[in-house]
């Protein structure tokens, strides 16, 4: 696929997502499921950016499976929409060395805790099913 056509199917299909979300109900979910490299992590950047664009209060949580898809939707994030304040939420093991070195030289943060002032202050938090059912257990 040419980049250009790339780019023409993402618009589209983040129009669709978006116009979607906009008709359902509260605390609705997307899933975008596909096989590596087919564009999991820039659908789902584009869509994050042009929700927030949307309302300034919103603020998006997101789930994957893997601590690896949650490492590459944050490089996504982070370069395509360098304003966009962005936190990942790791476990006891600490940040990947490749989000560690993102957060030393961009506006990334990396939080434990969902509720860490620097972690509320970002409009995007990425983590994985696990520790998102972590934290919701730890929470209540």
């Amino acid at each position: 696929m040419k980049r250009r056509d790339f780019v023409a199917l993402n618009a589209a299909l983040t129009k669709e997502v978006v116009t979607r979300l906009g008709r359902a109900r509260e605390h609705s979910a997307v899933i975008a499921e596909a096989p590596p490299g087919a564009g999991k992590s820039t659908l789902t950047a584009s869509v994050a950016n042009a929700l927030l664009s949307e309302s300034k209060k919103l603020r998006l949580a997101v789930v994957t499976q893997t601590n690896e898809q949650a490492d590459d939707l944050i490089e996504s994030l982070v370069k395509r929409f360098r304003d966009l304040k962005v936190a990942r939420l790791v476990g006891g093991g600490g940040p990947s060395p490749q989000i560690d070195a993102l957060s030393r030289r961009s506006s990334l943060v990396v939080g434990t805790q969902s509720d860490d002032a620097t972690t509320r202050r970002a409009r995007v938090v990425v983590s994985t099913a696990r520790k998102w059912q972590y934290e919701r257990s730890r929470l209540q």
